[in-house]
């Protein structure tokens, strides 16, 4: 597996109409309102379930939309528009390769991951360290999937991962708390930048950044 990956950022300034993730992914569904990306919503109707291509991050400050495959180009071809209904934007694009690699790739949680749902919740609330652990490296790899199927790629090799994890203040989101992680992991993987994974990580939690090799 390796595949080239387009992606886009539009990093809005701060005079923009949106002060945050969460006021950008409304404004977003205000100018788009029946499209897929933004909204989340399917064509025929229903949800979409399948991990978000199109993200909203505040991240050091600055506010951006983040697109992924198909939403990179959903991005690009509407940059002009979003700049003039939302606010003054700059649009950075590229391409990222996306394939395993001999050696571990090392990355870490720029913002918090919301990695447990209301199901495995209470699994990991009964689980020791070292279960709780599991758990967690279990549910990444699952978020990874994830990413791969709605970005139409499949994974070719076992995903071989090591996380460390410690836990963080919860969130609310929906009326519902959950408990968030932060930390670092290893995998055999090229991943796009910024990339968000795990619940809501279109509203900007578990986004992601390579570290060098020196830790920094």
């Amino acid at each position: 597996m390796s595949k080239p990956l387009k992606y886009a950022f539009i990093r809005f300034a701060k005079n923009s109409s949106a002060n945050s993730a969460e006021e950008l992914r409304k404004a977003f569904i205000a100018v788009f309102p029946q499209n897929e990306f933004a909204n989340r919503h399917l064509a025929g109707g229903g949800f979409s379930y399948s991990a978000p291509l199109l993200q909203f991050k505040e991240l050091e400050g600055a506010i951006l939309a983040a697109g992924y495959g198909e939403a990179a180009k959903f991005l690009e071809e509407n940059a002009a528009l979003i700049g003039g209904r939302i606010g003054e934007a700059e649009l950075e694009t590229g391409k990222s390769a996306i394939e395993f690699t001999e050696t571990a790739a090392h990355y870490s949680f720029l913002t918090p991951w919301v990695a447990l749902n209301q199901q495995n919740s209470e699994e990991y609330r009964r689980a020791n360290l070292l279960y709780r652990a599991e758990i967690l490296n279990k549910i990444l790899i699952g978020n990874l999937l994830s990413f791969f199927k709605a970005a139409g790629f499949e994974a070719t090799e076992e995903i071989l991962l090591n996380l460390e994890a410690e836990e963080r203040e919860r969130v609310v989101v929906k009326g519902v708390e959950f408990r968030t992680f932060n930390g670092n992991f290893a995998v055999n993987l090229n991943l796009p930048p910024l990339l968000g994974l795990g619940r809501f990580s279109s509203r900007g939690y578990g986004s992601i950044a390579l570290r060098l090799p020196c830790g920094c």
